[in-house]
């Protein structure tokens, strides 16, 4: 009996059930931050008859407070059916500017606010693109909702993690038990669990790096990842510029919203997913392809006059071209601290098509990533194969028509970083998948080590980036892009860390570094990156 089970049941009280609305799951980085959660918002508006006469000084205070216009205001505060007892809702804005809030309240007292429950992104621009954000369902959307006790102001993911995992964040109708006396006043809640609440998420993501590689962007466009070697766990991944999502929460000005759609280096977009030249970066996962594969000797020397070479008078007018002449020959260690384009050309015609083609998918390249994200595919040609001979050469040194998004290289260069051993690359901490071994330790080792040259050498294109103390294996990386006036240079920089603490793929893209150095500019941001 009811008596038996709650202690405080007394003769004449009653168990009463009630429906409760969908609560939504929230999410959070791996070490249970939340990400986007449900937390305290402050609902802003105005009881004009509070006004006390000051109600257009009243008006002028909020609409510069909260930058919205005094004739939005007036027009809320002037429909037929307001009263002025009557709150009006104006608009939503963060808890944080409670007490400003309270000050204008007490200038201005027709200015009032309710604290409500709504969403909330606490790292606002740098974890945007992951979260995505949430806006108010259309009709459509009601009409398959609503016979599953969603109210008609539910919100729904409209971009990233929300709206890819919208039905498991979502929530469901459930069911609060109450204990009630006689006359119907409330003794307890007996209900000690939610059962309306959406599934929760947990990422690999460890969102304080996320925000110190987006703040070391420092709203460049472009995108950067930080990956372990030795887990393929995800730990940043970041797309530069972005968005406050919270916005879409408390509602865009006309003008806010403008701004940020007609903002040229386009914050909306998420370039995580996007694909890119990757230029030079390229060379560590051809060279490891042609160790594994042809045996290629690293005593391999060419001796090159000049910056332009061609395999022979077939190819017409076209050359592979490399940044400069050393004057000297040019073995496997130099073609990694000069980044010789020549070099590496070369190579890709020893390996020839198929045994290019196929070493760069056993390194993931072409293969799906399975993240939940809709990232474009990456590619080693558009269509077809590697028949053609320039076209083969361009791909030994990035160009052609290879595109990787920001996360090829990490999952590529696992491999190179653990032992031969290519990761499958995770995003929800609860996943993890088997490793798959792709080359020797031995030439994992070697490709490192010309990595290091890189980073170390004090001629080597990433030598910035060097930090007394720190094992770091590198690789730059630029890739023209466009035509004539509209011509930019996209750089490139990935940097492998051995060490317990550290063992981490840090990768960065930029995308108009033609007038910045090239990739120098994505190496001195790493270097800050890792510095913090």
């Amino acid at each position: 009996t009811k008596e038996l089970v709650y202690n405080e049941y007394e003769l004449g009280d009653i168990i009463e059930t009630k429906e409760v609305s969908p609560v939504r799951g929230e999410i959070f980085d791996r070490n249970n931050k939340p990400l986007a959660m449900n937390g305290e918002v402050l609902w802003i508006g105005m009881v004009s008859g509070k006004a006390k006469g000051q109600e257009p000084a009243a008006v002028s205070a909020l609409s510069q407070a909260f930058s919205i216009t005094e004739d939005f205001i007036e027009k809320k505060l002037n429909q037929s059916w307001v009263k002025d007892d009557m709150f009006v809702d104006m608009l939503k804005a963060p808890i944080e500017r409670k007490a400003e809030l309270d000050t204008l309240m007490t200038t201005y007292p027709g200015i009032t606010y309710r604290v409500i429950t709504g969403r909330v992104y606490p790292y606002k621009e740098a974890a945007a693109h992951l979260t995505g954000y949430l806006g108010l369902i259309n009709e459509e959307e009601y009409e398959k909702l609503k016979p599953l006790g969603f109210p008609i102001d539910t919100m729904v993911g409209r971009s990233g993690l929300e709206l890819l995992y919208e039905k498991k964040l979502q929530g469901q109708l459930g069911t609060e038990t109450f204990l009630m006396d006689k006359d119907g006043n409330l003794k307890e809640k007996l209900t000690t669990f939610q059962n309306n609440k959406g599934e929760d998420i947990t990422l690999t993501i460890d969102i304080e790096e996320q925000v110190k590689l987006y703040d070391s962007m420092g709203g460049e466009p472009g995108t950067a990842s930080k990956v372990d070697h030795k887990t393929g766990q995800i730990h940043a991944l970041v797309s530069s510029p972005a968005y406050d999502p919270n916005q879409f929460i408390f509602g865009h000005s006309k003008q806010s919203y403008n701004a940020l759609i007609e903002d040229e280096d386009n914050p909306l977009l998420n370039r995580f997913t996007k694909l890119y030249s990757p230029g030079s970066t390229i060379k560590p996962v051809v060279t490891a392809i042609a160790l594994e594969a042809i045996n290629f000797d690293e005593d391999t020397t060419i001796d090159v006059q000049g910056k332009q070479w061609q395999k022979d008078s077939s190819w017409g007018n076209y050359f592979v071209t490399r940044v400069k002449d050393h004057g000297v020959p040019v073995d496997l260690k130099k073609a990694f601290i000069y980044s010789d384009n020549i070099y590496f050309a070369q190579m890709a015609l020893e390996l020839g098509g198929s045994k290019l083609m196929n070493g760069m998918k056993d390194f993931g390249i072409g293969e799906p990533l399975n993240l939940g994200f809709e990232f474009d595919q990456d590619k080693i040609v558009s269509e077809g194969s590697l028949d053609n001979e320039i076209l083969l050469a361009d791909s030994g040194y990035g160009q052609g028509q290879v595109l990787f998004h920001s996360l090829t290289l990490p999952e590529a260069l696992s491999a190179i970083g653990d032992e031969g051993n290519r990761k499958i690359l995770t995003l929800f901490k609860d996943e993890e998948e088997e490793p798959i071994n792709i080359l020797s330790k031995e030439n994992a080792d070697t490709v490192f080590n010309l990595m290091k040259e890189v980073v170390e050498n004090p001629e080597g294109t990433g030598h910035l980036a060097y930090i007394e103390g720190r094992n770091l294996a590198g690789k730059t990386g630029t890739a023209e892009v466009g035509t004539g006036e509209n011509r930019q240079e996209l750089g490139w920089f990935t940097v492998i860390e051995k060490s317990d603490d550290h063992p981490y793929i840090t990768t960065m893209m930029l995308e108009k570094t033609k007038d910045v150095g090239g990739s120098l500019a994505a190496v001195k941001k790493i270097k800050e990156y890792l510095l913090k």
